[in-house]
């Protein structure tokens, strides 16, 4: 297991090729935060950098993944000058609120949960709007 197989298991599709539909994004956020559980990272033969924001492959520091802005669906969507805008994402417009708390825990903590359960609630409801008309 390695970086390339994390990569084809939880980040099929880069943030920028991600469809821009906002249950598309969610999705993959999803499905980026579940691969970076402890777990999901120990499978592959992955780690975290302790107080950072890259996954590598143990044997090869140098190889890594940076998760954040650049990673993310959701801030991809929401920064046409290469700088996020935080207002016009959709965590913001559905929810009310960003991701920074939730990523500083990530970064702090190496606890993926507060994340992945913001980017669920996100897609629940997504999915209900999307139902009623509105997405």
């Amino acid at each position: 297991m390695s970086l390339k197989t994390w990569k084809k298991e939880f980040y099929p599709v880069t943030a920028k090729r991600c469809p821009k539909k906002p249950i598309r994004q969610a999705q993959q956020g999803v499905l980026e935060w579940t691969g970076l559980l402890p777990g999901n990272l120990k499978k592959h033969g992955l780690v975290k950098a302790q107080y950072g924001t890259v996954i590598y492959e143990r044997e090869c520091v140098g190889r890594g993944f940076p998760v954040g802005g650049q990673s993310c669906a959701l801030c991809a969507n929401c920064h046409p000058d290469g700088r996020p805008v935080c207002g016009q994402c959709i965590l913001v417009i559905y929810l009310g609120h960003r991701c920074h708390a939730q990523y500083d825990i990530w970064i702090r903590k190496n606890d993926a949960h507060p994340m992945l359960r913001k980017l669920k609630r996100l897609e629940q409801v997504i999915l209900k709007a999307d139902q009623k008309g509105k997405g």
